[in-house]
């Protein structure tokens, strides 16, 4: 950690000027440690402040946190504390970053002196710091006397005499801003499925890991692919020998050194699909929960998103596959609006080729019936609206299941 300002030991002699303690002052002064709210990879600025009923001449004291849940980036003077002496700040200040925490200690004048106070809410002390624990977690703040070599005394000087402040202690709380999102989608009896995993995330990521749980009874797992945001990661593996109901899954989106290219910040962006194929026994009607875990596979994985060291918890949201007889799909209609126009090839190579979200009926987007989602469909569209070329293939004109339920397409969003 660097330091904010010259290291420099204030001994309690030297700041206070006296040699007598006065019990009638003690107490008039109260040090207060505010309270913030973060996120991974934010900053969060806390202020300490001073009450008192009498003219302050100085202070020291130390602000401790835990090392493994807080680091602190920066400290400095606050505000009212920079603001004595007409701006100059005071004569003498001290303010550096410890192991722990950080100290100061503050002579406001010599001579001539506007010394701080009386009043509530003065600010003394600004502590800039990120956290390194995970969303939900809340990480406390004290004012201590255990910082530095020697201990940098909790004091404060009124009227010549060194008294003892009261303190309040504050926090920070890490919220969670990341969200993974299944979709619920339909799908046939004994037809395969994608249900698509979404990403919502303020920052950019380094990687994500995914848990999610299923009934081996009513689906069987085929595959789990990147898509959208997550389609250009350099790493995507799933964990190996998974326990049948369990989905392990590893992102990461640079593996070359020093890792700077991120999963781009996104707002219920696609980042994988989880493909399945419903078991021919499964009933009409049966709702069939695909589900986050508390964690998969050994050694076992839990649901994170990462960025460089940092990691955090994400809040999440579950999904579900409701079967149905048959899915019924307009070929062509790749935009779901029940039309086959210009519409339905831009919304098609949008998705293909500008990280729009995946369709609800990909099905639907495959008018040639080739069994992929590719430039080709586009065209073959775009011909048949404009150059009198051959019209999609069943079902078309009216919306139907799928004569060719063969291929790996499928057509399930809500």
């Amino acid at each position: 950690m660097s330091e904010v300002s010259k290291r420099c030991r204030i001994s309690l002699v030297a700041l206070l000027w006296v040699s007598w303690l006065s019990t009638d002052l003690v107490g008039q002064s109260t040090i207060n440690v505010g309270s913030g709210v973060g996120a991974m990879g934010e900053l969060t600025t806390i202020e300490v402040t001073m009450d008192t009923l009498d003219l302050v001449q100085g202070w020291s004291f130390g602000v401790c946190h835990n090392e493994a849940e807080l680091e602190v980036i920066a400290a400095g003077l606050g505000s009212d504390a920079l603001a004595l002496n007409s701006t100059a700040g005071p004569d003498y200040a001290q303010v550096s970053l410890e192991t722990g925490g950080v100290t100061t200690g503050a002579i406001v004048c010599f001579s001539n002196c506007q010394f701080l106070g009386p009043g509530i809410g003065n600010s003394i002390l600004e502590i800039t710091y990120t956290s390194l624990a995970p969303g939900g977690s809340v990480s406390g703040l004290e004012v201590c006397s255990t910082l530095g070599a020697p201990p940098v005394d909790t004091v404060v000087t009124v009227a010549n005499d060194t008294t003892t402040p009261t303190t309040t202690g504050g926090t920070i709380t890490v919220e969670t801003h990341s969200f993974f999102e299944l979709s619920n989608v339909i799908a046939g009896i004994g037809s395969q499925v994608s249900v698509p995993l979404q990403l919502t995330s303020q920052i950019g990521l380094t990687g994500v890991q995914i848990a999610c749980e299923y009934d081996p009874l009513e689906l069987f797992f085929i595959e789990a692919v990147p898509s959208g945001t997550g389609a250009n990661v350099d790493f995507f593996a799933l964990q190996e020998n998974p326990v049948p109901g369990e989905i392990g899954v590893g992102m990461i989106q640079d593996l070359t050194p020093p890792l700077t290219t991120l999963i781009p910040a996104s707002d219920h962006a696609d980042l994988m699909e989880i493909r399945f194929f419903v078991s021919p026994l499964a009933e009409v009607g049966t709702v069939i929960p695909v589900l986050f875990a508390a964690e998969v596979g050994s050694p076992p994985l839990q649901n994170r998103v990462v960025l460089e060291n940092l990691f955090d918890t994400p809040n999440l949201s579950h999904g579900s596959i409701t079967v149905v007889d048959a899915v019924t799909f307009l070929r062509g209609d790749c935009n779901g609006d029940v039309l086959i126009d210009l519409s339905d090839p831009i919304f098609l190579l949008l998705y293909l080729f500008a990280g729009a979200d995946t369709p609800e009926c990909l099905d639907a987007c495959d008018p040639n019936d080739d069994g992929n989602n590719d430039t080709g469909d586009a065209i073959y569209l775009v011909n048949y609206l404009f150059s009198d070329g051959p019209e999609p293939p069943a079902p078309f004109l009216n919306p139907g299941p799928d004569p060719t339920n063969s291929d790996a397409l499928d057509c399930g969003g809500l």
